[in-house]
């Protein structure tokens, strides 16, 4: 090592070697001084080390919580970079709130407005006929008639095969529209009656007379709407062919109810709600 006295004649370059080799020395000693830690930027930084100081708004990747309040001690830095960390992680912590807004989507339950889709019903899926809504459902009620002969469980059965049943009628206004229908059609008169679509449940040879009407719907029996003296359940029997007797309901020209034997082939009503 050179002792001091050569040193000392190395003259002016050296001396300004030695001052340049001093500051560096003391530059190094105050950067250690003013380390950072978690709480920011040192209060002492430089205007040149302001800047490393700035790097510290990486320590506010906590833009959750605490993090934040520690930026904001830094912004007694004297570098203008310590100032934007601290602003920069206080808009950190709004991004993870904005999150919650996804509630929204629950606006998805408008979707059920397509039950506005509903047609009105109609009669167009059963024969051609006529219609009436009835005052005892206020349903729209479809009628069609089979003008041929048959019995009475063979009409029973036709109208169910399109989708209907032999005409029931439960009110006063009822019977009277099912009557215009027939009398319009030419199906009523003096000798001839339209089954109806009910029974008394009892066999064809049942010579005990009348039982109990029901309609074939299962709906409730009520209004009735039987001519003079019926029902009777007569019979008409024969020596070879057993009994007729009279257990099915029909109708008649001025809308009264006859009780007849199921084998007459009569003409025929159905009815049915309408889709």
């Amino acid at each position: 090592m050179l002792s001091y006295a050569a040193m000392w004649r190395w003259g002016g370059g050296t001396k300004a070697a030695l001052a340049i080799a001093a500051t560096l020395t003391a530059a190094l000693a105050l950067g250690a001084a003013c380390s950072v830690d978690g709480a920011g930027l040192g209060s002492n930084a430089a205007t040149s080390t302001g800047g490393a100081g700035g790097a510290r708004a990486t320590g506010g990747h906590g833009a959750t919580g605490g993090a934040i309040g520690a930026g904001g001690s830094g912004m007694a830095g004297a570098g203008a970079l310590g100032g934007v960390t601290g602003t920069g992680g206080s808009g950190g912590s709004g991004g993870g709130v904005v999150g919650t807004g996804g509630v929204v989507g629950t606006g998805g339950s408008v979707g059920t407005g397509g039950a506005g889709g509903t047609s009105t019903p109609d009669c167009s899926g059963f024969p051609a006929g006529a219609s009436f809504v009835t005052p005892t459902d206020g349903l729209l009620h479809c009628y069609w008639l089979h003008g041929g002969f048959s019995g009475w469980d063979s009409a029973e059965y036709t109208c169910a095969s399109e989708g209907g049943a032999l005409a029931t009628i439960l009110s006063s206004e009822e019977n009277m529209f099912v009557l215009q229908v027939l009398v319009q059609a030419n199906l009523v008169g003096p000798n001839s009656v339209v089954w109806l679509g009910a029974s008394d449940g009892k066999a064809s040879d049942d010579r005990s007379g009348p039982g109990t009407y029901t309609w074939v719907t299962g709906e409730p029996w009520g209004f009735t709407n039987w001519h003079g003296g019926q029902p009777d359940g007569s019979c008409t029997c024969q020596s070879t062919n057993g009994c007729d007797c009279d257990h099915w309901l029909t109708i008649g020209e001025d809308g009264t109810w006859y009780d007849r034997n199921e084998a007459s082939g009569r003409s025929s009503i159905c009815e049915a709600v309408a889709d």
